[in-house]
């Protein structure tokens, strides 16, 4: 066959090339614009032909780069052939050095330029370098994304992929902004980013980003422009950290906050509430001792329980607040209930029927009485406000075991016998996505003034310390259960246990210096006292006490020491008492000082210290231990 005789068409001498070469072929116009590739450049360049032909040979050159194709590019236009070396960057940002060689090929007046190029091997120590900086960029913990000068992803890092479930392949060539924008910000905030970075300047923020599966998160970034020798930019990096668990963190910091505020809050109001219930209690005792009507007494002492159950949920919460635990000790449940069941009957609106089922046969449990009444009496109140246009409300109480099988299908829960405390209205309901927002501090679905959201979790909080849990069921629009489980008490428990009332003892005409700030107590205390045979001097705040004392001195057989009180509090003055030889002696009485504080006046704490508000037949009784002693 004579080959000189054979005749190829430019298309299939293309076609050809194309095909059979192993070396990287490029067919472009004068412009560098790409026309044609063959699959040994598509394989290099990680890229399909039909991406590759919307690119410009330029794309490829590096922002380091010296940019010697674009310098020489008139030149290589000009001459038949033109040999050159150039740095080139594949999709994947791994940079090569290549040696081309270009020709230029015309064609029924139009002009072409083909260029072989090949990688020019580095040396080892340069090649294990490029590898070490390419690996460490796309194994980062933080996502890595840039971007050309237009804003469209030409690489990724595997972390990117990790944070938002995109793969690079679906990345590549879009803007983040499509892939990622949540919707969480105006455009505005969109603006001033592209602004900052198109100025060249660095960018750093943070913003809420949507994954392939639509859910969010929040996100830093920082977005850093890149420049060509020219002072161009032509690609923009940005560095992202996922910061859901910072958030996270952030978030139980604040609750953190907001509950030591509550803390402070009860220390500072602990004492003012204790003086505005001792007047209440001490009133309450004077009455029970002048009638003898029945029914007047049960009035009185409901009056009097209802102020020391405040006095209790005052020190529980401070107690709550310093991180001590209440003692627990053997109780009967259907006591406490029986008694939560008659006050509500008598405060709840009419239109709300309580139900109770209390069996008579409960356990015993092992508790806190002042707890559990803040528990049960929180339930009773949501239940309540769950029926706005009234409902039947079911106390049901009982006996329960709970076997493995049943303890693994309720969280927290364990195998083993409980009493069980159902409380359970015909209210609203709570829809499903709300029922563990409701365990968490500060939720609630109240109006702006109706509640705190600290009422369930302090339940949860409470329980958990008497080894118990809650459970809960609710439809919305037929209503919620409420589940209270405590453990029973395997021990000897004698619920017939009767405690006498005590006797009140009374003075033999020894003189009280009372000295407390508060009117109303001042005013009870001599009443009191009187009424116990003793003569009371009454004297408002600690500096005015101390005068008397100074003059009466010889005539005070008992100081009755009120401990926070404004100008000079008690602990100054039973620290100037003693640096003056003070005989008498001296009963501390507080609603609220710490046992440290208390401890540095050098008090006896067992003998010498009340608590407010106190009942009169234990202040009674304190005074005249002192006297005797």
């Amino acid at each position: 066959m004579d080959l000189n005789r054979i005749s190829f068409k430019g298309e299939d001498l293309l076609n050809c090339l194309l095909s059979v070469t192993t070396e990287n072929l490029m067919v472009m116009d004068m412009d560098g614009k790409l026309l044609e590739v063959n699959k040994a450049f598509c394989n290099f360049a990680g890229q399909c032909r039909e991406d590759l032909l919307n690119k410009s040979l330029f794309d490829f050159e590096t922002p380091q780069s010296e940019c010697v194709l674009k310098r020489d590019w008139a030149q290589i236009c000009a001459a038949k052939s033109f040999s050159s070396e150039f740095l080139f960057q594949t999709v994947d940002g791994v940079r090569h050095n290549m040696t081309g060689n270009f020709c230029t090929h015309s064609s029924d007046g139009h002009k072409v330029l083909f260029l072989f190029c090949k990688k020019i091997p580095l040396d080892p120590e340069k090649l294990n370098l490029l590898n070490l900086q390419t690996e460490a960029l796309a194994s980062t913990a933080n996502a890595v994304v840039i971007t050309d000068a237009n804003g469209l992803i030409v690489w990724t890092n595997r972390a990117f992929s990790k944070y938002t479930g995109f793969s690079r392949e679906e990345a590549l060539g879009n803007a983040p902004g499509a892939l990622l924008k949540s919707g969480k910000h105006p455009v505005s905030f969109f603006t001033e980013m592209w602004d900052t970075i198109r100025r060249g300047d660095i960018w750093q923020g943070e913003l809420i980003n949507r994954r392939k599966d639509g859910s969010l998160y929040p996100e830093e970034m920082t977005i850093t422009p890149l420049f060509n020798e020219e002072g161009q930019i032509t690609h923009y990096i940005a560095v992202k950290q996922d910061v859901s668990e910072k958030k996270n963190l952030q978030e139980m910091f604040l609750r953190a906050q907001r509950l030591e505020s509550v803390g402070t809050l009860a220390s500072g109001v602990a004492h003012d509430l204790n003086n505005v219930l001792s007047p209440i209690v001490m009133s309450a005792d004077l009455l029970m001792v002048q009638t003898k009507d029945m029914h007047t007494r049960e009035m009185l002492l409901m009056i009097k329980e209802s102020a020391k159950r405040g006095a209790d949920i005052i020190r529980q919460l401070l107690t709550f607040v310093r991180g001590e635990d209440e003692e627990l000790v053997e109780m009967q449940v259907r006591h406490l209930l029986k008694e939560l069941v008659k006050i509500f009957r008598e405060t709840f609106p009419r239109y709300i029927t309580i139900e109770d089922r209390i069996a008579v046969d409960l356990h015993p449990i092992k508790g806190n009485a002042t707890n559990l009444h803040q528990v049960f009496t929180n339930l009773m109140i949501n239940a309540r406000d769950a029926m706005p246009k009234g409902g039947n409300l079911l106390l049901k109480v009982e006996n329960v075991a709970l076997n493995e099988a049943q303890a693994l299908e309720i969280e927290g829960a364990r195998a083993g016998m409980f009493v069980r405390v159902r409380v359970e209205d015909e209210g609203t309901g709570i829809p499903i996505e709300m029922q563990q927002d409701i365990f968490e501090s500060f939720f609630t679905t109240k109006e702006k003034g109706k509640g705190t959201g600290l009422g369930l979790p302090t339940a949860v909080t409470i329980l958990k310390k008497h080894k118990g849990f809650l459970t809960l069921n609710s439809e919305v629009g037929k209503g919620s259960a409420f589940d209270v489980y405590l453990p029973v008490f395997d021990g000897v428990f004698d619920d017939t246990i009767f405690v006498p009332e005590e006797e009140l003892v009374y003075g033999n005409g020894e003189t009280i210096l009372v000295i407390d700030d508060e009117e109303s107590i001042g005013f009870m205390l001599k009443g009191t006292l009187k009424s116990l045979n003793y003569n009371v001097e009454i004297t408002d705040g600690g500096k005015k006490g101390l005068e008397w004392w100074m003059e009466n001195r010889e005539n005070c057989d008992l100081i009755l020491l009120d401990m926070m009180m404004p100008e000079m509090d008690g602990a100054e003055v039973y620290s100037r008492l003693k640096e003056n030889n003070c005989q008498a002696r001296v009963l501390i009485m507080s609603g609220m000082v710490s046992e440290e504080k208390l401890l540095e006046t050098g008090v006896d704490l067992k003998n010498a210290f009340i608590t407010k508000p106190f009942a009169i037949v234990d202040l009674a009784k304190k005074i005249r231990m002192l006297l005797d002693a």
